[in-house]
């Protein structure tokens, strides 16, 4: 008997993790618009093989909130604002495919006063 209350209780416990893992990636997924762009807010411009890999881009990179790709060319936009906090940069733009980041690195910060790289090695 004790056996099956370990059993029940261990199935419980997968089941509800299972559970919240999912109920957290349904509230994280994002759908891209096409037809749209973001103007005036791209940190960084790289090629990629597909949206997915622009998206993954975003993703580890800090301050990336959004993404403009361009199928056609690959082109995969890097913006540090999105469409939400700036309608007004909002472009109609048959060409691009728009997509918020859901879960945006914090920008790195910026460090004043100090000289990275002086060539001076110590002597």
């Amino acid at each position: 008997m004790e056996s099956l209350v370990t059993l029940l209780i261990t199935c419980f416990s997968v089941l509800s993790v299972q559970l919240t893992s999912r109920i957290t990636e349904a509230q994280q997924c994002q759908a891209s618009v096409d037809g749209i762009s973001l103007s005036g807010h791209v940190m960084s411009t790289v090629v990629v093989d597909d949206i997915g890999s622009c998206s993954d881009k975003c993703a580890v990179t800090p301050g990336c909130q959004s993404i403009n790709f361009y199928m056609k060319s690959s082109l995969c936009e890097l913006n540090n604002k999105t469409v939400e906090n700036t309608p007004s940069h909002k472009v109609q733009n048959n060409r691009a495919v728009y997509f918020k980041n859901p879960d945006p690195l914090p920008p790195e910060p910026v460090r004043r006063g100090i000289l990275l790289g002086s060539g001076s090695r110590g002597e």
